[in-house]
């Protein structure tokens, strides 16, 4: 611990504690973190090429030989969750300037923030856009008697006893859901030592943004299509539709 004081003639005018981080924790951290990091680099490799390149492109030619590809609703649906996305970045506008590098001029570096929303628009818009089309193809051809998933948005399907029973399980779920997460987080932290959670639980900053209400909004609809389409749908319907004529399908 260190004091920081600052001395106005012969009166003392400010006294600040601070914390000074040895240089030997950052560099332990840091290759505590190295593992961690490097897992991650290899799941995003097997998720690209197992997911995308296999799944993506195998289920796009093996649907599309058969028509059963909706391009157009799943083109519409995922550009409105990338919209979305797209605008929750041009949302957090006034965040920007946190990390403004001052020998940069301010032109550039607005510049620089749109190219890379832009980017990332484009990357979701593509990957969902593959993924769900994939996804939603390999869900009717493989399970006909479910509802099917543009049809839950109509008038007729939103309405039925099917989706009405899936909606109300959901919620009898939450309490379930939220007694794993705090028992597992004073489980592991209390016994075990774990740091828990790895990160914030929320996010002061969101109240500076242009529109506090529409951040929260974006990222759930983005990860709502994201783990339901490429974590669930995708892997279990093409799953089955590739294994559909094998011995051991059940």
């Amino acid at each position: 611990y260190r004091f920081g004081i600052v001395v106005s003639g012969d009166v003392v005018t400010k006294l600040e504690p601070s914390v000074k981080i040895p240089d030997n924790f950052t560099r332990r951290y840091d290759q505590m973190r190295s593992a961690n990091g490097l897992l991650g680099s290899v799941g995003r490799f097997f998720f690209r090429s197992l997911y995308i390149l296999f799944f993506g492109l195998v289920g796009l030619f093996f649907f599309y030989r058969r028509n059963y590809l909706l391009a157009k609703s799943s083109f519409i649906a995922s550009l409105i969750v990338a919209g979305g996305w797209l605008l929750y970045g041009l949302n957090s506008y006034p965040l920007w300037w946190a990390s403004y590098n001052t020998v940069q001029s301010s032109s550039s570096f607005i510049f620089m923030k749109l190219f890379m929303q832009f980017i990332d628009f484009m990357f979701i818009l593509s990957i969902l856009f593959l993924t769900l089309t994939v996804a939603e193809a390999a869900g009717r051809f493989v399970y006909k008697n479910h509802v099917q998933f543009f049809q839950s948005f109509s008038l007729f399907g939103a309405g039925s006893l099917q989706i009405a029973q899936q909606v109300v399980y959901g919620y009898l779920m939450v309490p379930f859901m939220f007694a794993y997460v705090i028992g597992f987080g004073y489980l592991m932290k209390t016994y075990f030592g774990w740091w828990l959670p790895a990160g914030s639980l929320f996010d002061p900053n969101v109240v500076a943004s242009c529109f506090p209400w529409f951040g929260p909004l974006a990222i759930s609809l983005r990860a709502g299509f994201f783990e339901e389409v490429i974590f669930r749908a995708l892997p279990i319907a093409m799953t089955a539709a590739l294994t559909r004529n094998s011995k051991n399908k059940k």
